[in-house]
């Protein structure tokens, strides 16, 4: 058997090979091997083969587009002749060399094509980034994600570079096209939006109204919100609200994912739907509404509110119970009075209760609770849910018992009164608690007061805190602190924490700030 090729004949090769492309310019230049012979095989599992060697053992091809050249060289590097192809025998030629030799070196090095995989993998990065941008802005993480993935042909007849996925199971597919998209950032935000909002939308209209909405909402560019907007035919908005500051379209974003979020949490599309109208038009209606809200002051709770009352005489034409509006109709007072929107509710709320059937019991024990949870009488609230909650949902029962525990949070009002204050010469602290509610709270304690600099101020005698066995409706208690100042200017009081329980047992606790005092 021959000696393999030296390292010198090697060399030799690849210097003619350089030498060619630097100086004539190709395409390319390719040093090739000859493949070997096998000639002999022995035993049915062949344990000896014999291979036969060719004596012009390399080639150098030299590509120049319309014409080719091919140098052979021996074992030892040298050439041994050489042949010129023209166009027409490049294809023959070419094949001829893949199926009959090995590549050894190619100038320029063969610029690596990336497979579909790899630029599946890039885009999915880049969705992952976008994924991870709008969980800071929102707050929230999205526990579970489709990955995207990239095809070699689309399937869809409609595509378009504004729709180009089909989700199959837990993947987003796309055709290969899309990677080269350069707006396919536009895209990917889209598809990241509908991702958390259809955590909590069944409606998919609606999902992807809202998703298509907080894009534009997103991207600061006019051009870019020009596009999207040519792409939905659902939009029927301002234009001057997307010329909006950055800043305040991003509140409006975290602002409409929260009112989505309070969707699931009052089961807002799954009573809705039993109104009758199909997807698309509740989809329609409910997008419509929640447009309207766009950059106005209003919070989440109050939105939903709106969209329930507004659902009341649509309900009512379309032949639905007098129980059914009604439950509208409370689960948006509930909204109303967690959202701290207006002291009152809406006069709507009283206008459609009003066209309802008091002579039932369920009505007329509705019709109370809406006016306790108005006036904020917690006492009488929880007297009279305890009698109607069996004709509603545990979706506005368990609302009505956070309103609770939300009232008593302000069932008390502190005031504190500080005299002109001096250092070393001693002052009262008065602290004065009010029960401003319509019930009785019991077993009322106040935590130790407490304040920084904590050498600013020494306490004069036994130090005690204020406590009540009983605090009846407007009835007040009233505790002083004698103290002597040791620090000249502000001393900075923490938070008080008042402890007491309600008429079942239940224990709450509020927190109170107190107003610095100054020491000259």
């Amino acid at each position: 058997m021959p000696a393999p090729p030296s390292r010198k004949a090697r060399k030799r090769l690849y210097l003619f090979a350089k030498k060619e492309y630097s100086s004539k310019n190709p395409r390319y230049v390719e040093v090739r091997k000859a493949k070997a012979a096998r000639t002999f095989y022995h035993g049915p599992v062949p344990q000896l083969i014999l291979t036969k060697y060719k004596a012009l053992l390399y080639t150098v091809f030299v590509d120049y587009g319309s014409l080719a050249r091919l140098y052979y060289f021996n074992r030892d590097g040298y050439r041994i002749k050489e042949t010129s192809y023209s166009e027409s025998q490049l294809t023959t030629i070419k094949d001829h060399l893949r199926k009959n030799s090995i590549l050894v070196v190619r100038y320029p090095p063969k610029e690596q094509k990336e497979s579909i995989s790899d630029y599946s993998v890039a885009i999915d990065k880049e969705f992952l980034s976008v994924i991870e941008l709008i969980e800071q802005l929102l707050d929230f993480s999205l526990e579970k994600r489709p990955v995207i993935t990239l095809r070699e042909k689309q399937k869809k007849s409609d595509y378009s570079w504004f729709k180009p996925f089909t989700f199959n199971k837990k993947f987003l597919e796309a055709p290969l096209t899309f990677a080269k998209n350069p707006d396919r950032f536009i895209v990917l935000r889209k598809e990241a939006f509908f991702s958390f909002f259809s955590k909590f939308l069944d409606n998919k209209f609606l999902c992807y109204d809202c998703a298509v909405l907080a894009t534009i909402l997103s991207i600061p560019q006019q051009s870019n919100i020009q596009k999207i907007l040519k792409e939905w035919s659902t939009s029927s908005l301002d234009d001057q609200i997307f010329q909006l500051p950055q800043q305040e379209k991003q509140k409006e974003i975290v602002i409409l994912f929260r009112t989505l979020q309070l969707f699931d949490s009052y089961e807002f599309e799954t009573i809705i739907s039993k109104i009758g109208l199909t997807n698309n038009n509740l989809s329609e209606i409910i997008f419509g509404k929640l447009s309207r809200f766009l950059f106005s002051d209003y919070d989440p709770h109050y939105r939903l509110s709106s969209l329930f009352r507004f659902f009341v005489p649509l309900s009512k034409n379309n032949g639905k119970d007098d129980d059914f509006c009604m439950e509208l109709l409370l689960r948006a007072s509930c909204l109303e009075r967690l959202s701290n929107q207006n002291k009152r509710l809406h006069p709507e709320i009283h206008e459609f209760s009003a066209q309802l059937d008091e002579k039932k019991m369920s009505i007329k024990l509705a019709l109370e609770v809406i006016d306790y949870l108005e006036q904020k009488r917690v006492d009488h609230l929880f007297s009279v849910w305890r009698k109607a909650q069996k004709y509603f949902s545990k979706i506005v029962d368990q609302q009505i018992n956070k309103i609770i525990n939300y009232f008593y949070q302000e069932a008390l009002e502190l005031q504190v009164e500080f005299p002109e204050a001096s250092i070393e010469k001693p002052v009262e602290v008065t602290f004065i608690l009010k029960n401003i509610s319509d019930t009785s709270l019991s077993s009322l304690k106040m935590d130790d007061i407490r304040w920084t600099p904590k050498n600013a101020l020494t306490v004069i005698g036994e130090r005690s805190n204020l406590s009540a066995k009983v605090l009846h409706p407007n009835e007040t208690k009233e505790y002083i602190l004698p103290v002597i100042p040791k620090h000249l200017g502000s001393i900075n009081f923490k938070k008080v924490k008042i402890r007491f329980n309600d008429k079942t047992g239940k224990k709450h606790y509020v927190r109170f700030p107190i107003k610095s005092l100054f020491v000259d």
